[in-house]
């Protein structure tokens, strides 16, 4: 992938990669990671998030990762979480669970995307937007996506 574009993590290793009750992984020599990542103007790599925690926006894959980052970023969010949801025009659109810094201050989708303006390009912003006291999370403490689209989507 050319620097600064977002692609998965592939690697070769001299050992072959395995896991438990498999024989190999990759077929083509590659280990497939489903990691995220982009190489920099340095050639380090950062990784991004995980190939499963994509939203297909209209063909678009956007990184639920990436845009949770720019909502921690801002002031006015203590905690954020990013899931699909189902779209009839687009198949999904993003939709935004945000835990609010101060309960009494409001926080609406408008203010968020124009807060978001400077760190996201148009397609990445957030669709739909909803309230809550807190971030569902597994037993890891990871974002509970299924949870989010089961609860919130329907």
């Amino acid at each position: 992938m050319p620097r600064g574009v977002l692609g998965e993590i592939v690697y070769r290793a001299k050992v072959p990669v395995r896991y438990w009750g498999q024989e190999s992984v990759g077929d083509d020599g590659w280990y497939h990671t489903g990691d995220l990542g982009i190489i920099d103007d340095e050639g380090r790599l950062h990784v991004r998030g995980r190939i499963k925690e994509l939203v297909n926006r209209g063909g678009l894959k956007v990184s639920c990762v990436e845009v949770e980052t720019a909502l921690g970023a801002l002031p006015a969010v203590a905690d954020a979480a990013i899931f699909p949801v189902p779209d009839q025009v687009l198949g999904e659109a993003i939709g935004a669970c945000v835990v609010p810094a101060d309960p009494d201050a409001p926080i609406g989708l408008d203010g968020l995307k124009a807060a978001l303006r400077t760190s996201l390009a148009r397609h990445k912003m957030p669709d739909r937007l909803w309230i809550v006291d807190a971030v569902p999370r597994t037993k890891l403490g990871k974002i509970d996506r299924a949870a989010l689209s089961a609860t919130l989507a329907s």
